[in-house]
Order: C-alpha cells, then structure tokens, then sequence
C-alpha cells in the first residue's frame, strides 16, 4: 500500500461546485419533502462528471509500479462520495480514496466489482484524492470511470469519528443505545442508514425461513425505486454513538443492491445486499409477523436526518389506515401518537415492529416531528407479503423459500446466538480470567462477612430454552455450615420479573 508514498504531491485538482444555492436549496427541498408526508432526506448535491485515467489525473512510476492519482475539490463540501458507471479492478490492483492527511481512507479492490454502477461510502471533508496503485506486471488495471461526484452540504459526514453537538441533534432525539433502547439492542443490529442518489434513509436486514444468510433488506419503495437506485446505493451498518456520546463510526459499509420485490402502491422495497454482512458487522436478521392482526404498541429504529440510530416507541394500539390516495387503501398501520422520540426525514423505509420484537410495517411517511404529534404511516406487511410486485417477486416467494406456510418467525443471528439452535453465551468479559493463584484478587472479591447479589441480563427476543449453565467461583477462602449461593432465574423485561427458578448450594 503506497497512498502516494515517495512521489511528488499532485498540483491539480478537479474543482467541482455544484450550484450556486447550495446548503439553501437542499433545505428548501427538505421542507417540500416534510411538507408532502414522505421521510427521506436529501443531503447532497450530484454533480454529473466523466473522469477516467485516460482522460484525467496524474500517472506516477515507482519501483514497486505505476500509480494514478485522481484529486477533487468539492467547493463547500462537507464530505464527498463517488458512483462509478464501472468499477472493474484486476487481481492484485488497488484504489484508495482518501482525504487530506489520511485522517480517513477507503480501500477497494477486486472483491468489490459489480457488473454495473456502484458508489463509494462518503469521506470526509472538501478534498479528496482517489490512487489506484498497479503493481508491476500488471498491464490491464480493469475499468474506472467516474460518472457523479456528490457534494454534502449538510454536515452529516464532515467526520468518520466524531462528538456529538447541540448543533447535529434533535432534542427529542432517543439514542437507542440508552435506556430507552435497552430492550431493543438485538433487534437494532438489523437496521442500518441507506445513501442513495444524495439522499438518506433507513432500512432493516429480515430473515427468511431458510434462517441463512441470504442478505436481504426491506426500505421503502419511494426511495428506492428502481433497478439504477439500488445498484447506486451505500447501506452502512451500526451507525450509532454509545449512551455517553462519545464516538460514532460511519466504517461499516456495502455498496450496490439488486431489487428483487418492490410495489409502489403499497412502497415497499426488498433488496438483496452485494455482500452478506460479514460477522464483524454482527448483524442481525429481524423476525416478522405478517397476520392481520393490530399490534397493541409499536416501535420504530431508524436514522432520522441522517444521524445515529435512535428509537420511538408508542404504547398505544396501531389504526388501519390509508396513508393518501397514491397508496392502496388500509394498507398501512397508524401510529397516532409517539410516545417517546419520533420519526424525521431520513426516517423513511425503517421497521415497525410488534411487541413481540417482529416487524409488521416499513415507513412511508407522515407529519410527526419533535415539534408536532401528527401520525405516521408504515407499510403493512402483512399486505405486502401475498401482493403481486410492480417489480420482481411476491414477498412471500422470497421470505418463505422453503414453503413453511409460516405467517411468523422470530428474528436470528447468522453468525452467533440463536434461541432455537443449542448455542453457548457467556458473560465472561474477553480476556477475563477464570482462575487465580493464591497471591491474586480479582476486583469483585469479597472480604469476610458478605451478602452479595450478582445479576446479568441476556436479552433475546421470542423464547429461550436454558439446559444450564455454568458458575465460575474463583476460590472459596472460609466456609461455614451457614454459607451457601443461591441462584435464581427471572424472565419478562421487569427488573425482577417472573421467577422460575431458585436453587441453594452449600
């Protein structure tokens, strides 16, 4: 890896602006979106290019090969991100896109070519440079050419890591990662922040009932809408701050989609990923529940304006309702009321799920906000499901592989642990030990005389079989006819809740 190690800095740099209104005209075009019912958000500006190495940049020879160095300048540009009308790298060649000082890089190579348009996650700040770096012996480097270049005139991506500011949140913003969420940190793996032409919205992984890894994604029809959308967006994954604020990582991409299912009247969107999510993304696939049945509550996770991930929560009945006369009449669920957090733009395509942790819905739009308690509408799925698609298959074909007749289904992690299959989870922290000599004291031993309790959590939607479970006790140094432990096992989202069991140890 060179990133322009050891040759000269390059001098020019394609400038682009864009239009002269800017930040303004995509707020400006923001309100019409709120204005309308719908609740995606745009945050950049596209500017249609035709840059290639034939025709632009800089070619350099080291000793180890030749490199091509690509510079643009975004005038007012908070971050930038690239599509590509072709993407076609050899074995062995490289394109990095970085920005200045590498305070943040991308790496692509051959495991990244798609057999058409394909665009690149966002990097930071006005100027970037992309290098292909070809190594000797290879003569064809594959195909690049460069066909949009967006500008982002908002800030959402001006840093890959970051604190949050008073100016970037919401304040009725419910960060899923604290209390409120505190149930929902599973099923929130599932859902992840969608780029597409300029534009955000959210979208969920959902299992099938083959429960494998097939990678497929529901989000909204009206943001994601045709074959060109798809193949052109950017999904990133566990875009979120912890409970303190602290730090925020926009890493965890996968570029392009093709669209298998979708219909407009009902704007529903179901797509299948470029890639599986690998397990470092430690996805999850969200469970569903498709029978006419109204869900006594609600919850939707989502990445309103773009930001963090966050929850709103309502704990009133859901209505059937029709969203406008552009959608098929009832085929959506009303949420009249959030009673914690809401949606924004940006919130557009992400989940409703039922109080048993299903998803029962997808957002198509409506007119609450911190500001206002207007309803919001999500796509049934339950219509959805047996519909015939505008575009490719019927839901039910894709969900239901195996012919389960299934009209419901918990969700499952491909990689980890699962309620239905014999899995082992520890609370061990990584690089904990278990055993201590004699000299040592771990931090949480006890000292003479002491009633302690100890309690961990598991989280995990639909049931649970425990066959056991494993106590680790460090070592016992006095003992007497009246010492013992005492275990006992709660279930339900109460602290404590339901007890089903108590045993005593001497």
């Amino acid at each position: 890896m060179s990133l322009a190690a050891g040759i000269k800095p390059l001098e020019n740099y394609e400038t682009l602006s864009g239009s002269s209104k800017g930040r303004a005209e995509l707020l400006s075009n923001n309100a019409l979106q709120s204005s309308s019912g719908v609740k995606s958000y745009q945050f950049a500006e596209r500017v249609n290019v035709n840059l290639n190495p034939a025709n632009s940049g800089h070619w350099d020879q080291t000793t180890h090969g030749r490199i091509w160095r690509l510079g643009i300048h975004g005038v007012n540009a908070y971050s930038i991100y690239l599509t590509f009308n072709s993407l076609k790298l050899s074995k062995d060649v490289t394109l990095f896109v970085y920005n200045n000082g590498l305070r943040q890089f991308r790496k692509y190579n051959q495991k990244n070519n798609v057999s058409s348009h394909i665009s690149l996650a966002p990097v930071s700040g006005d100027t970037i440079m992309l290098e292909l770096n070809i190594p000797n012996g290879v003569t064809d480097y594959g195909g690049i050419q460069l066909s949009k270049v967006y500008l982002d005139r908002t800030g959402i991506f001006k840093t890959g890591t970051k604190k949050v500011s008073a100016s970037t949140e919401a304040y009725c913003d419910q960060n899923i990662n604290c209390e409120n969420g505190i149930n929902w940190l599973t099923d929130k793996r599932a859902v992840c922040k969608i780029i597409t032409d300029g534009n955000l919205s959210s979208g969920t992984l959902i299992g099938n009932t083959s429960k494998d890894k097939q990678p497929y994604l529901l989000t909204s029809f009206h943001t994601i809408f045709d074959e060109s959308h798809a193949e052109e967006s950017v999904f990133i994954f566990n875009y979120e701050y912890d409970c303190e604020q602290t730090s925020i990582s926009d890493d965890q991409t996968i570029s392009g989609a093709k669209l298998v299912a979708a219909a407009d009247k009902l704007d529903f969107s179901l797509l299948k990923l470029n890639e599986v999510p690998p397990a470092s993304f430690h996805p999850y696939y969200a469970g569903w529940d498709v029978r006419e049945v109204q869900p006594e509550a609600g919850v939707c996770i989502h990445h309103p304006g773009g930001r963090y991930k966050q929850i709103a929560i309502t704990y009133n009945r859901l209505n059937s309702a029709t969203f406008n006369s552009d959608y098929k009449a009832n085929s959506s669920w009303q949420v009249v009321k959030w009673n914690i957090g809401t949606t924004e733009p940006g919130s557009s395509g992400a989940p409703l799920y039922n109080q048993q942790h299903r998803l029962v819905g997808n957002l198509t739009g409506g007119y609450s906000s911190c500001s206002s308690q207007g309803s919001d509408y999500f796509n049934k799925l339950s219509v959805s499901y047996t519909s015939r698609a505008k575009i490719g298959n019927k839901l039910i074909e894709l969900l239901d592989p195996v012919h389960l007749g299934a009209s419901f289904m918990d969700g499952y992690d491909p990689y980890g642990f699962n309620a239905e299959q014999c899995d082992t989870v520890s609370h061990i922290r990584v690089k904990e030990k278990t055993a201590y000599s004699l000299t040592e004291r771990p931090s949480d031993y006890l000292l003479g005389n002491a009633s302690v309790m100890f309690a961990e959590k598991f989280t995990t939607p639909g049931y649970l079989l425990l066959p056991g479970f494993y106590l680790n006790i460090a070592r016992l140094g006095t003992f007497n006819q009246t010492s013992n432990i005492k275990i006992k096992i709660w279930g339900g989202e109460a602290c404590p809740g339901r007890r089903f069991i108590q045993r005593t140890f001497f």
